[in-house]
Formats: C-alpha cells, sequence, structure tokens
C-alpha cells in the first residue's frame, strides 16, 4: 500500500468542519467537485489513521459522516474556499507570474488559532507533500503579516 502523504495541496481545498450536537464529533463536509473522487477521499483518510505522526484526533471525527455538497449551499464552504482560495494565490503565480497575499493577510485576523497564537495545524491544515514546504511556510508568514 502507498503511504498516504503526499496529498495534492489544491485538490482538497474546501472544506468545512461541522461539530456535532452535543457528542463530540465534527462532521467534514467538502466542496462537491466532479474530478474529486470522494471514495479514495474515504480511502485516504482511513489510511491516515494508520500514520503515527498524523495530528487528526480521531475519536472526533465520523468518517462516515464526511461527505461533499454544492458549493452555493452551505456558506461555511464559501468561506472555506475564500480562505484557501487565498492561500493559493498567496504563493501560487498567476497567469501574470505575480502572487497576491493580500486576501490572506485581510482574513488571516479570523482564523482560529491555537493558544499559543499558531495557525498551523488549527485555523489552516496543510495536507501537501514535504516538496510543497516552501510554499506551507509561505501561506503562514503572511498569515503573521511578515
Amino acid at each position: 500500500m502507498a503511504q498516504p502523504y503526499p496529498l495534492p495541496y489544491k485538490s482538497y481545498k474546501n472544506v468545512e468542519v461541522r461539530y456535532g450536537e452535543g457528542n463530540g464529533t465534527a462532521e467534514l463536509i467538502f466542496s462537491n467537485r466532479s474530478a474529486m473522487s470522494y471514495s479514495d477521499l474515504h480511502e485516504y483518510m482511513r489510511r491516515l489513521q494508520k500514520v503515527n505522526e498524523c495530528r487528526i484526533h480521531w475519536q472526533s471525527l465520523d468518517l462516515n459522516r464526511v461527505k461533499a455538497v454544492n458549493h452555493d449551499q452551505l456558506a461555511g464552504l464559501q468561506i472555506a474556499d475564500a480562505v484557501a482560495t487565498s492561500a493559493y494565490y498567496a504563493v501560487n503565480m498567476s497567469q501574470y507570474g505575480e502572487t497576491e497575499d493580500r486576501y490572506l493577510r485581510l482574513l488571516a485576523r479570523n482564523l482560529y488559532r491555537a493558544r499559543n497564537g499558531s495557525v498551523d495545524g488549527y485555523g489552516l491544515k496543510f495536507w501537501c507533500s514535504d516538496a510543497m514546504e516552501g510554499e506551507r511556510q509561505r501561506v503562514l508568514a503572511a498569515v503573521r503579516g511578515e
């Protein structure tokens, strides 16, 4: 079986997390995309459960409740898309050869943070390969206002 890492950064960018109704679990809702295989996503998440270095609190997720809905049906997905798109264009060049981090900087103060102020692993989850580490660090720098 192939290792669950890496996962392409942009492929899984639109996700809303909803917290269960008092049962201590969260529901993952992805934006419905025609090019995305949700059966592959479920399999990927099941493989991630076996990776010791993975920092997901699996007791808080019910993988049977992972689903996809149309982007326009859920405001949370639209917000997730705005943040993900802002992060993407902060580090990836446009067709004109420019990056744009202003949108991410504007949204940064609204991202969920750990007690120490970090958004990495809290308000922003990166599912990308080690080859994308430079881009991940540039996104985090933009969020910190550097």
